[in-house]
């Protein structure tokens, strides 16, 4: 029964343990194809606003060059502030060799001076007039003097070094940032999560926390690329990924691990649950089965104490083998019972005749030689009856000692044929149902291979998506080739829209490699759904080999039970022999009969004696003692048998 229970708690642990594995392995890849996709919708987000920040930033370099070749050329205040009407541009700055302004169209004479704050926001454009650099641009920001978004771009002199700076208001990427950004993204995600996404973070190359779905969740330190780790969110368990964008943030986002920890407990639960009814099963079996033997037991106990109690009985506790034999032990103790009966009844015949015999010995004191020869034959058939006597109680004693080793035997045989059959019939059941785990085992293989195909076949139809979203790219691509060589013939009137189409064409090869890189997650999750698919098949193998292996221990178990029904038929044969034991009684009654012949005989010479005892008195005193001999030892035969109670 051990290696039974043994081996079921070994398979179902190595069943939770695989089953554990395979969904830490699927909930890890399905956190990475979701955080994959919020990672898309981010970058894309940042690179619209980078690029709509980079198509403005040239245009307004392009500016910044033609505000340099009008100022050589002789423009006034009057012209710039019409320019800055007319252009979308807001401010003009135009400095001298040494940072001082010189014409804008802020107002008709400023006293500023670009190099007179090192740590001022205008500071970076003395590199046009040392010559570092020729074009100098920022990112729209607020203004230092006023708190205003702006972005600034400076050109050097068309013909000197001097600073010559456009401005224009970032209100538009302000508002870029409000619909597209990453705090609105964040806001869309905190309201479309799903039940399975708790948490969402973006974080700056320090690791401050730029936007997230809930701000009361603290921020994580040392946090890389591809990073994953288990957390809580408000109480809850979580597993976290870390991705890396493309402007150098992270993005942090929280899967519930609650389907794993219900796996777990379930898996868990399952197994003890199993495991202890299999051990109450057992402990009820041998209880069932042990306690019918120890009433007999206390029933023999009884028997073996009381003195020689022929009255007592043993309890039949059913109709099953114990039961029989119970039944036939207590006939083999009746059968006992009454041999010893009828040699109490001959013990005291025996002596009622030695004192009748005692008194014709007196009255026969001068009998003749006829009486002292038949005094020694009566001695001769006291002895007879004496020695004959002894065998009756040898034998009588022998016959208990071989009937009670027979009982024990008996008795040991058919309860250790019992306790194997109960056994075996346990262990065929468990068996049973063993096979019908497999199979259920195997259903549940089966309905998870077919779960892992259709994921196979939801990568396909994405890769196919992937590939018109690739071809529209393609397309894109080839549309803005064409619009920029549309805007080369036009010459200078086509510069402005040369640029935008050579950023829109930029902006579809990024699409391109961004498709590209989702086209490889793709076929690595193709590659671990085709692994995880080959397990799959390996583990319906396994099942099918427990099945076989499970199924063969029930035919030997069966075996065993044939094997117990042989027992049961031995143990008939047993009962057969206690039968011939019982067969020994009745030659023990045919000895005490010939006892009784023998004192019939002592009785006739008795006779004989007194027919002589007048002649014969001198030899009468020699009989006298003899019978009186012969009365003692039947008075000990008398106590002897007097020793067993019959009553």
């Amino acid at each position: 029964m051990l290696p039974i229970i043994t081996s079921l708690v070994l398979v179902f642990a190595g069943f939770s343990f695989f089953l554990t594995n395979q969904m830490e392995q699927s909930l890890a890849q399905k956190g990475e194809a979701v955080v994959a996709s919020i990672q898309i919708g981010l970058e894309d987000s940042i690179v619209s606003r980078e690029t709509a920040e980079s198509i403005l930033e040239k245009e307004m370099v392009g500016q910044a060059a033609m505000t340099a070749l009008l100022y050589d050329k002789g423009t006034t205040y009057e012209e710039l502030v019409q320019l800055s009407e007319k252009s979308g541009l807001d401010e003009f700055w135009i400095t001298d060799g040494e940072g001082n302004t010189v014409l804008t169209n802020m107002a008709s004479s400023v006293d500023f001076n670009f190099g007179s704050d090192p740590d001022g926001q205008a500071y970076e454009f003395m590199k046009l007039i040392s010559g570092e650099e020729t074009v100098v641009t920022q990112k729209a920001a607020e203004r230092s003097v006023d708190g205003k978004f702006y972005k600034f771009v400076g050109v050097t002199g068309w013909d000197d070094e001097r600073i010559v700076q456009v401005g224009r208001d970032g209100s538009m990427l302000v508002e870029m940032d409000q619909k597209i950004g990453v705090a609105p993204m964040m806001e869309k995600l905190k309201s479309e999560l799903s039940e399975e996404v708790k948490y969402a973070a973006v974080l700056n190359e320090s690791g401050d926390v730029i936007a997230s779905t809930d701000e009361s969740v603290p921020p994580e330190s040392d946090i890389t690329d591809g990073k994953r780790w288990e957390g809580s969110v408000n109480g809850e368990n979580v597993m976290y990924f870390a991705k890396s964008l493309p402007n150098g943030q992270m993005l942090v986002a929280a899967l519930s691990n609650e389907v794993m920890e219900m796996v777990q407990i379930y898996t868990g639960a399952a197994a003890l649950i199993s495991v202890l009814l299999v051990i109450l099963i057992t402990y009820f079996i041998v209880r069932t089965l042990l306690k019918p033997l120890g009433v007999m037991t206390s029933s023999l106990e009884e028997i073996s104490n009381g003195e020689g109690d022929l009255t007592a009985r043993l309890q039949v506790p059913a109709k099953d083998e114990i039961g029989k034999l119970a039944s036939a032990f207590n006939k083999t103790i009746s059968e006992i019972q009454h041999i010893i009966v009828e040699v109490k009844q001959t013990a005291s015949q025996v002596v009622e005749s030695s004192v009748s015999l005692a008194a014709l010995t007196e009255a026969a004191a001068h009998e003749t030689e006829f009486v002292s020869d038949s005094v020694r034959r009566i001695e001769s058939g006291a002895a007879t009856q004496t020695a004959m006597t002894d065998d009756c109680v040898q034998t009588t004693a022998d016959l208990a000692r071989n009937i009670e080793h027979i009982a024990e035997a008996a008795g040991d045989l058919f309860g250790q044929s019992e306790r194997t059959k109960e056994a075996a019939e346990t262990g065929h059941t468990v068996i049973t149902e063993a096979v019908g785990q497999m199979q259920t085992i195997d259903e549940s293989v089966q309905a998870l291979s077919e779960t892992i195909g259709v994921i196979q076949s939801n990568t396909v139809e994405i890769s196919s998506f992937l590939s018109t979203i690739s071809a529209i790219s393609n397309q894109t691509n080839l549309l803005a080739l064409n619009a920029a060589i549309e805007a080369a013939r036009a010459g200078e009137h086509g510069r402005g829209f040369s640029i935008v189409a050579d950023e829109v064409r930029k902006l579809a090869e990024q699409t391109n490699e961004a498709t590209g890189q989702i086209q490889g997650l793709i076929e690595r999750m193709q590659q671990e759904v085709e692994r995880s698919s080959s397990r799959m098949t390996e583990s319906s193998e396994y099942v099918a080999k427990g099945k076989e292996i499970t199924e063969e221990a029930g035919q030997s178990f069966m075996n065993v039970l044939e094997e117990i029904h042989g027992m049961a038929v031995r143990l008939q044969a047993i009962t057969k022999a206690t039968d011939e034991v019982s067969a020994g009684t009745e030659e023990v009654n045919a000895a005490i009969e010939t006892i009784a012949g023998a004192s019939h005989e002592a009785k006739n010479h008795i006779e004989d004696i007194a027919d002589k005892c007048a002649s014969q008195g001198e030899r009468m005193n020699d009989m006298s003692e003899s019978i009186q001999e012969l009365r003692e030892m039947s008075e000990q035969l008398h106590s002897s048998v007097h020793h067993f109670k019959t009553a």
